[in-house]
């Protein structure tokens, strides 16, 4: 939690954005904003919109009105590989590994160069440094990992892409204690290179270790947004639409 914001231009904007599955309507006027350098936090009880509004960022669903603003450039209706191209990393909820290619050939899949020379590139031996327990596995079959050890590898080779801003969907879901521990630690060096994180999650507690600012959705609305500290000491929000 010590990345270091730029209020005057978020590093991702969400204005009034309104998405669709089919003809039904899933989100209805979201407004987001992720400051640079920070980690912010989509809280809200399953099926409230989190990974919705995910997906609407990256251009998987259709849209209605609203807009997406990267970086200050304009990216709504993009297809998803120009949004990743603006320097967008998506990890999915589904840990979606290939999971016939070993661990080094999953990272290599994932390699683009960086468009910036501000950051210091991914390489594999970074997400090895940053992710042991992948480094004693680099040739094992991705299908063989265990759920932990799969989204550790998401997260890599979404890093290997070298984004600026990188879409945690729900990082902590079916983990083990020990290893929602290490996602957690993982987030914080990531905040702490400055990367700027946006995850999704319905566990309050893992948000309070990682986020700086957070945002509570329901039913496809923002019902308040703030800092992760105040959020956390709502006890009628959390209550309401929270899960401890």
């Amino acid at each position: 939690m010590t990345g270091a914001a730029n209020p005057e231009m978020p590093a991702l904007r969400v204005d009034g954005l309104e998405a669709y599955y089919g003809p039904a309507q899933a989100l209805f006027g979201v407004d987001l904003e992720v400051p640079e350098g920070s980690v912010t936090v989509l809280l809200g009880r399953n099926g409230a919109g989190k990974s919705t509004t995910m997906k609407a960022i990256m251009g998987l669903l259709k849209l209605g009105r609203g807009t997406v603003t990267v970086a200050g450039q304009e990216v709504t209706g993009w297809p998803a590989y120009r949004v990743n191209r603006a320097g967008v990393g998506y990890v999915p909820e589904e840990r979606r590994v290939f999971a016939g290619l070993s661990v080094m050939e999953n990272l290599l899949v994932g390699t683009r160069d960086a468009d910036t020379s501000s950051r210091e590139c991914w390489t594999h031996e970074r997400v090895f440094d940053l992710f042991p327990p992948l480094a004693a596995l680099r040739d094992r079959l991705a299908g063989q990992l265990s759920g932990g050890e799969q989204q550790m590898l998401t997260i890599a080779r979404t890093l290997m892409g070298n984004p600026g801003i990188i879409l945690l969907d729900e990082p902590s879901e079916g983990l083990a204690p020990v290893v929602v521990q290490q996602i957690a630690t993982f987030v914080n060096i990531l905040s702490a290179q400055n990367l700027t994180v946006l995850l999704s999650e319905q566990n309050v507690r893992f948000a309070t270790h990682v986020a700086d600012r957070a945002a509570v959705i329901e039913r496809g609305r923002i019902l308040v947004a703030g800092s992760m500290a105040e959020i956390a000491q709502d006890t009628q929000l959390r209550d309401a639409y929270l899960t401890p």
